[in-house]
């Protein structure tokens, strides 16, 4: 993903305010919340049936990955939600019909679909590692949280394990 892409996927400086007010473990948390819901909405999406059964739990859901996404940037997320949420909410219980105007919610759906893959790569590139190898090397070089091994120059890692 390159630099304009980024930008036109997350508010890099709301991105960074949130980075630098939250702790990383409840980072970490809230990025893995997003890459989950929106990896489920875009899989639910892609059922046949999806938008005529079910509509409002998926709408639910929606609704929950716009206020994460809004709260750290991702704009194109949560105004593509907001747009499919609304759609859902007018549509007509009787026809089945969204109201003309809303853009038609299988293309609102599509439009959801576009913008969580299209952030995903970004999400998924800030939510630190687990990897069972990187926690027990934090705790054997005593890493802070968010810093992995492989980060550190190889003969900075040497001076810090001769400590």
């Amino acid at each position: 993903m390159t630099m304009s892409d980024t930008q036109q996927e997350v508010d890099i400086a709301r991105f960074g305010r949130m980075t630098n007010l939250l702790a990383p473990d409840v980072m970490r948390g809230y990025l893995e919340t997003i890459a989950s819901l929106g990896e489920g909405i875009v899989q639910e999406m892609q059922r046949p049936d999806a938008l005529t059964c079910g509509a409002d739990g998926l709408a639910f859901n929606v609704h929950k990955l716009a206020g994460a996404a809004s709260n750290f940037g991702f704009h194109r997320i949560t105004d593509s939600c907001r747009r499919f949420e609304s759609a859902v909410a007018s549509i007509d219980a009787t026809s089945g019909d969204a109201p003309s105007g809303n853009g038609g919610v299988a293309a609102l759906a599509a439009c959801v679909s576009a913008a969580i893959e299209a952030a995903l790569p970004f999400v998924r590139s800030h939510i630190a590692p687990s990897s069972s190898t990187d926690t027990a090397a934090r705790q054997t070089t005593g890493l802070p949280e968010g810093l992995a091994v492989a980060d550190l120059p190889l003969s900075g890692l040497l001076q810090h394990g001769e400590d």
